[in-house]
């Protein structure tokens, strides 16, 4: 059996891009997060698993997996509006996709595995609130995030981060 930071070398060698190319929005013809760093396109090995069973539904996926300071990091970068219901598809599928990827388990990525959503400003983080208030059942807006945080944390991953690219740069100053 391979170790996860093996198997993470592995597809960094198959599916690398930067930061840079993982945080572009198109679209907007912007960049969140413009290092050059390597990372592992989430995206595109998502793509790569899904061509070989020829899926009815395309899974969804964040964009980056990226391994630093002994924890793995899956990102999601929102630079648009955020669809609370796509956000979190994306983040079981990539979930259940990871585990595979790694060769591992949710124990595993409760203790190693830390979820990064960095999006543009105050006004996407206020989109983030309101949906995760939807999925706490009536508890006050304040408190939602961090129930959801928390739960998530507790169940999945060992840490939630939601955060401004600025926010991100400092948060990892390596990357600065």
């Amino acid at each position: 059996m391979i170790n996860p930071v093996q198997r993470y070398e592995q597809l960094l060698g198959e599916f690398a891009a930067t930061f840079a190319k993982v945080s572009e929005d198109k679209a907007n013809k912007c960049v969140m997060i413009d290092r050059h760093l390597d990372v592992v396109d989430f995206d595109t090995y998502k793509e790569r698993v899904a061509s070989k069973f020829v899926p009815l539904m395309l899974p969804k996926s964040c964009d980056a997996l990226w391994y630093a300071d002994g924890l793995f990091y899956l990102i999601e970068f929102k630079n648009g509006t955020v669809n609370g219901r796509e956000l979190w598809t994306k983040v079981f599928d990539s979930l259940l996709l990871l585990t595979e990827a790694l060769d591992s388990t949710i124990e595993y990525t409760r203790e190693n595995l830390v979820f990064v959503l960095v999006c543009q400003d105050d006004v996407y983080r206020s989109i983030i609130r309101d949906w995760i208030s939807q999925r706490t059942r009536g508890t006050k807006d304040r408190e939602s995030l961090g129930n959801l945080k928390r739960g998530l944390e507790k169940i999945y991953f060992k840490e939630v981060l939601v955060c401004n690219p600025t926010e991100f740069l400092a948060k990892f100053p390596d990357l600065s």
